[in-house]
Parts: structure tokens; sequence; C-alpha cells
């Protein structure tokens, strides 16, 4: 009986290859495909913006801008959120998928906590799959940085600054409480996309509306 041949194994030490360079076209194609399959490809699509921008075969400089402003299905700062969530040590930990919340825009709300904070809130259950955009949100005012000091804009402006210093006197901690307010409403305002600045501005509307109702005579004033 005739001995079967050894198979012959051919070991080489060359590295991988790198996975060939895709157009801006090629790259808005496989993206927007995955758009069209709604929340269950908002994963992908988040991961294919990254390598579209950081990637082995990332898009040659300004591309990537062009690509996402006049190429894709959803606005620049969709995809700016969605990378965000990708890039998010904690959200992007394949041990934690099965807890968080499935909307892309209330996981964008949870990247920006601090990543003890998130790891915290996922341990105590806070952070859970039915977990809406306003919890999101509402956990988010918890943990935001104090107001950071903002230098006048015009040092020279000397008539702003004793402007400032006649309210101080006039109206006193009512001043004080007001300035901490709006420095504290600029700086949120500063850090979310300008598409959700309305959504900002009526949920404050709300919250007036209730104080007038709290103090229907003062507010009649």
């Amino acid at each position: 009986m005739r001995g079967s041949q050894p198979t012959l194994m051919l070991v080489t030490n060359k590295e991988p290859a790198t996975p060939p360079a895709k157009t801006r076209q090629q790259w808005a194609a496989a993206i927007n495909e995955a758009y069209d399959h709604t929340v269950e490809g908002y994963q992908k699509i988040a991961w294919l913006l990254v390598d579209a921008r950081e990637g082995p075969g990332k898009l040659p400089h300004g591309d990537f801008e062009t690509m996402v402003k006049t190429d894709l299905k959803f606005d620049p700062s969709t995809a700016r959120m969605l990378m965000a969530v990708a890039k998010d040590l904690v959200l992007s930990n394949r041990e934690h998928a099965h807890v968080l919340p499935s909307s892309w825009d209330t996981r964008y709300r949870l990247s920006r906590l601090p990543k003890e904070v998130k790891e915290a809130k996922i341990a105590d259950g806070t952070i859970h799959p039915g977990m809406q955009r306003k919890d999101a949100r509402a956990l988010l005012l918890q943990y935001l940085p104090p107001p950071k000091p903002r230098k006048p804009r015009n040092p020279e402006a000397d008539d702003a600054g004793k402007e400032h210093e006649r309210l101080q006197r006039f109206f006193g901690a009512l001043d004080a409480f007001l300035i901490e307010f709006k420095q504290r409403a600029i700086d949120t305002l500063d850090e979310i996309p300008a598409t959700e600045r309305a959504e900002l501005f009526t949920a404050l509307r709300q919250q007036i509306d209730e104080l007038e109702q709290q103090f229907p005579a003062e507010a009649q004033q």
C-alpha cells in the first residue's frame, strides 16, 4: 500500500496586505447602504465613518469633509455624533452591548459623560436598554463640569465692565445667579450641534413657564 504524500506547508512572514483605498464615492455608497438599514446599521455606519477618516484606506485630506457635506444621506452633525459613539471606549465595549439603549442618539449623549460615571451607571442599572434621550440628557446635566471663566470678548470695553459692576451692586445674588445660568447655557450651546439648539430653547421655555405657574403674581409684574 502506497503511503500518503506529505502536505507541504508554506510559512511566510509577510504582513497582511493593506486594504485597497476607496474613492470618496465608494466610501459614500457603503455608508449610505448601511444607513438604509436604520438602527441595525448605525454601528456599521459609525465605524465606516471612522475608517474613512482615520483608517488605513482613509480618504485624502479634505475629501472626508466634502463627502460628509455633500454625498451622504445625513448631515455632518449626525456623522460627528456617530463617530463619537464608535470611538467611546465604554459604549463600544461588546460586553456592554446588551445593557445599552438601542438609539444611537441616546448613546451619543451618554458618550459625553466621564468614563467612570458611564461604568458606574451601567453597573447600577441607571443606563439600560429602555433608556430614552430625555433620561440621558437629565443624567448628563447632573455631571456637567462647572462653568469655565470666560474671557471678555473685548477686554478694552471698560463701559461693559462698569455696567456689570453696577448690576451686581443693584441685583446682588440674583444677578450672580443669572450670570452663572447664562454662562452655563452658553457652554452647553457650544457643545451641542446647531440642529439641536432649538430643542434646548424649547426646554428652557418650558422651565420658565413652570416657574411662572408657581409664582403667577410675580410673573405678571
